[in-house]
């Protein structure tokens, strides 16, 4: 019985970890970031990255949670062995072999580097140096070439703040803010790259240096280059507007 209670669970954490890598695979290739796909009425498939742990979290360094994730997963399968071994129920043990190959899961997911070069070989299947049979398939894990691509959404008519937060939300992190004349202030008109205005939906790679046209509610236009992730231009309207009031 407690032979059987373990082979099912071992099944349910092989099981569940190739479904989650064939469905990330499918969907790193056939999809673009954040762009969904609705299954039914209440379900879609989203494709978001998450550079931290749980719910985005993020301690210290990549160093740091692959050593914790791999604690982790050591201290889930010795629970789940012990639980085995007590006999425990198997509703219980499966529910424990759910968390083991979602922690399992995100030490794969965590391999990836962004580091790598361009074009660079990331990994060898078989490992180099391994003696091989002639006409065997090796298999190849190369870095892409080009950045990663993202859809540009629709910015016009929301505010500045809105509609930077929303373009360093999809993942662009060069963006220029250019004030140009309009009726009001701090209102998004556009998103430009390389000189051109671009489209709703187009997509640009998410290493693009953006230029967020805004009206600044006066006929001079000027310009203000923002740090990739620095938020203080923002800050400093918020100190603008209780100044006014």
């Amino acid at each position: 019985m407690k032979y059987s209670k373990g082979k099912g669970a071992v099944c349910i954490v092989i099981l569940l970890l190739l479904l989650d890598q064939i469905l990330k695979i499918w969907i790193k290739t056939h999809l673009e970031l954040h762009e969904s796909i609705k299954i039914t009425s209440w379900f879609y498939l989203y494709f978001t990255e998450n550079p931290g742990m749980a719910f985005g979290i993020e301690v210290i360094g990549k160093l740091f949670l692959s050593i914790f994730r791999i604690v982790a997963v050591g201290f889930i399968g010795y629970y789940l062995y012990s639980l085995v071994k007590k006999n425990y129920p198997f509703g219980f043990i499966a529910c424990v072999s759910l968390i083991l190959a979602g922690a399992i899961g995100n030490i794969i997911d965590s391999v990836f580097s962004k580091d790598v070069d361009p074009g660079a070989i990331v990994e060898i299947v078989p490992t180099p140096g391994s003696k091989v049979k002639e006409g065997r398939i090796v298999f190849v894990t190369i870095n892409a070439k080009t950045s990663q691509m993202a859809r540009i959404p629709e910015v016009q008519d929301l505010s500045f703040r809105q509609a930077y937060a929303l373009l360093t939300s999809i993942g662009f992190k060069a963006i220029e803010v250019k004030y140009v004349a309009g009726d009001y202030k701090d209102l998004a008109i556009g998103v430009e790259w390389n000189g051109k205005i671009l489209e709703e939906g187009q997509h640009v790679p998410l290493n693009a240096h953006l230029t967020l046209v805004v009206s600044g509610g006066f006929e001079e236009s000027d310009s203000l280059a923002l740090d990739s992730l620095n938020m203080a231009p923002v800050e400093s309207l918020d100190s603008e507007e209780e100044n006014w009031f």
